[in-house]
């Protein structure tokens, strides 16, 4: 299947690593939930809860098709996009691959491709599309 991104099927932007808005209610008080009951003081599976993959790729297939074959097996949950970025470029990318920044970009993420001998190719954004990447870039 080759993916063609539509408006309900947008690319899969990576780049975004502080909130816009803050918490909703309903997650706040799920937080103060969870966090006051024993069996949430251990540590979780190093690739991320079960049930958060499993709801992730769910997600997923709301959003780019019922028909793409993700599982929560092809998920990994992070702390934060840049250790994201990191464990991606990690598996995807070999020393010598180039990697797609925009630009502005955060600083760590050019030190990890320059330290770990990936090339970088910046691709500008700008505000008049929120800041997200389009396939209109790369033309």
């Amino acid at each position: 299947m080759v993916y063609k991104p539509t408006t309900t099927r947008p690319l899969l932007d990576m780049s975004q690593g502080a909130p816009a808005a803050p918490p909703s209610k309903v997650l706040l008080e799920a937080l103060s939930h969870s966090s006051a009951s024993p069996e949430s003081s251990g540590y979780c599976d190093v690739i991320g809860e079960s049930a958060l993959r499993s709801a992730f790729a769910e997600e997923m297939k709301t959003v780019y098709g019922r028909e793409i074959d993700v599982t929560q097996d092809d998920i990994a949950i992070t702390a934060g996009c840049n250790l994201g970025f990191v464990a991606t470029v990690m598996c995807l990318a070999d020393p010598g691959d180039e990697i797609i920044l925009p630009v502005p970009w955060y600083v760590c993420r050019l030190s990890f491709a320059v330290l770990t001998k990936r090339c970088w190719i910046g691709i500008s954004i700008t505000s008049t599309v929120a800041y997200s990447l389009s396939l209109l870039s790369f033309t």
